[in-house]
């Protein structure tokens, strides 16, 4: 989940809507202008997916006990997150009866997911107590579940399992980007093989530069909770608060320099 400040309300933004917004961006993504997405038809259900493994948890999110905020995503405790996280994966592993190639199906969305969440334990402080157990345990489990994926098929190559990694991180950024704050900086992110992706506040709208949409602009928006910003005393008042909270959107413009 996603708690962004907007004044005297908290904006909730599940992972999963998170998710959607970056494979939109991924749909959009113009092949012809930018470097191409590896394996389009199996890396788009996997960016719109890979953060499935959320959603039990968001139907009942947690409070910091200390302070009575709604966690959000960075604020997570490992053990809890790496079980998310490993759901997710299993999530992406089962793959997408839509795709023809039950074999490389189920190959890419979990390798990609397991890689993308494996990034992240990796950045993990493991200086509190029983941190490094479990992102130890978690980083060894995944590599072997990695190693096993790989070795069912011989069709797929390095390249490919790299490049679709770092589009489905720059989509997963992009999209994080855009969802946590109000943004007023320039703000760069690196393409795959290609110059770096430069995005501009401006009044009314996002410039972007170089432009990677095969359309001349893009309106993109997310829908969120908004509750007041306010400390909860347990779990049971915030889900009370989410009852009744009303659903708001957040819009984007995106268009070139």
């Amino acid at each position: 989940m996603i708690r962004r400040d907007s004044g005297d309300e908290w904006l909730l933004i599940g992972q999963v809507e998170h998710a959607r917004l970056a494979a939109e961006l991924a749909e959009m993504w113009d092949d012809t202008q930018v470097c191409p997405l590896p394996n389009r038809e199996f890396l788009i259900p996997t960016i719109l997916h890979h953060d499935d493994g959320w959603s039990e948890w968001e139907a009942a999110p947690e409070i910091d006990p200390d302070t009575g905020i709604p966690r959000q995503f960075t604020e997570m405790e490992p053990v809890v997150v790496v079980e998310i996280w490993r759901r997710s994966i299993l999530l992406c592993a089962r793959g997408n009866s839509s795709v023809p190639n039950a074999k490389v199906r189920n190959l890419l969305p979990a390798v990609w997911t397991s890689l993308h969440f494996c990034h992240l334990a990796e950045r993990i402080d493991r200086a509190r107590s029983g941190n490094q157990q479990v992102v130890a345990r978690f980083l060894e489990a995944q590599q072997q579940l990695r190693r096993r994926w790989l070795n069912r098929t011989d069709d797929v190559t390095e390249q490919v399992v790299a490049s679709g990694f770092r589009f489905l991180q720059l989509f997963d950024l992009l999209s994080l980007w855009l969802c946590c704050a109000e943004r007023t900086e320039r703000f760069e992110a690196q393409i795959p093989e290609t110059p770096r992706l430069s995005l501009v506040p401006r009044r009314d709208r996002i410039t972007v530069e170089p432009w990677p949409f095969a359309q001349e602009e893009v309106t993109l928006a997310v829908t969120a909770r908004a509750i007041p910003a306010r400390p909860a005393t347990g779990a049971r008042k915030l889900q009370e608060r989410l009852i009744v909270a009303p659903h708001v959107s957040r819009t984007w413009h995106l268009r070139r320099c």
